[in-house]
């Protein structure tokens, strides 16, 4: 097993970058349903292996005769701040029968729930130079068979639902010194060791968490602060913080906890000559734990100013920058003091 996932790590990493977020969930995402027990027991088998096919299913497994069946598919698109977002869609078809029983409702039921435990929450790595992509179930949409005109069963008179996980691909943010992402990472890792955190040199090809989450940490802007003297540039940066895992409960113990430890900390080291100093910190824990993240954290950090820098106080109206897509304009507060920029 060690040596066949090592050969897909090879085959993903040699694909070109374009489509390659897409590959990596194809291949992987098969690959765990395969090697799950249960679900194998659940679906019909092809070949030996879990009727679990890409887009449509092979002409010589005999259509519309083999059931339970899942068809699945992939949709990624570029974002400008998370790099890759998607959808991950299974349509499961589960029988034919104009009678669906309580029975087959209850069986249907307990695949669509093992289907959502068994992805819901996974990370696909294809290795540590690349990054991790996390599925997270959305929603959930029967399918019924087209009996007297009605239904909406799209290829075959069965009985079925439809599964929608939502992807995103979790980049390494990595900026120059000092580096406040960079600085949460390591803060994080050394604080809670049971967490991954995102980006991990040793993570698995597909982890999903259960005790513990995963967190990950991205900039979300930076601003010229009110704060300024003759020796010290100060910066003003929103950091966003993703606490996921599948449990909701778990994850709003989580996020208290982090919480809590940020505030009793305060101020985090960043390099020998500056600290990151919190601010103001939120936590929503009903925010999407993969789009928009939970913890939002307001810090300030300082940069030395040196005498050839020839800073003499006056203003500093707009500097406008991007960095991976990320908008990291800085615009001088309003209400500014006439001795600041």
């Amino acid at each position: 097993m060690e040596k066949q996932m090592r050969s897909w790590r090879n085959q993903l990493y040699d694909r070109p970058k374009k489509g390659g977020d897409k590959l990596l969930i194809e291949a992987l995402l098969k690959n765990q349903i395969i090697e799950n027990q249960e679900l194998s027991g659940m679906l019909a088998a092809v070949d030996g292996n879990p009727a679990f096919f890409y887009k449509k299913m092979p002409t010589a497994a005999g259509p519309g005769t083999l059931y339970p069946y899942v068809i699945y598919d992939v949709k990624m698109r570029e974002s400008s701040i998370q790099n890759v977002r998607g959808t991950l869609l299974l349509s499961v078809y589960f029988g034919n029968d104009s009678n669906f029983d309580e029975a087959a409702a209850t069986a249907l039921k307990q695949l669509e729930l093992t289907l959502i435990n068994v992805i819901s929450g996974t990370f696909y790595t294809a290795n540590a130079q690349a990054p991790s992509v996390c599925a997270i179930w959305n929603h959930s949409k029967a399918i019924k068979p087209n009996i007297n005109g009605e239904g909406n069963s799209e290829t075959t008179q069965a009985w079925g639902v439809k599964l929608s996980f939502d992807l995103m691909s979790l980049p390494m943010q990595t900026t120059t010194d000092p580096d406040p992402i960079r600085t949460m990472r390591e803060w994080s890792a050394s604080t809670f060791n049971s967490a991954k955190v995102i980006p991990c040199n040793s993570m698995p090809c597909i982890w999903q968490p259960t005790t513990a989450p995963a967190i990950y940490w991205r900039l979300s802007s930076l601003t010229v602060s009110d704060d300024q003297s003759h020796n010290t540039a100060w910066l003003d940066c929103q950091i966003t913080g993703h606490v996921i895992m599948p449990s909701a409960t778990d994850r709003i113990t989580w996020l208290k906890t982090i919480a809590e430890e940020l505030s009793i900390v305060g101020e985090i080291p960043i390099t020998a000559e500056t600290t990151l100093s919190i601010k103001k910190m939120e936590v929503n824990p009903e925010a999407n734990q993969l789009f928009e993240g939970q913890i939002t954290i307001t810090g300030s950090y300082g940069l030395t100013r040196k005498e050839s820098d020839g800073w003499t106080g006056h203003r500093l109206m707009n500097v406008n920058t991007t960095h991976d897509g990320i908008d990291l304009s800085i615009t001088r507060k309003s209400g500014q003091s006439n001795n600041g920029i």
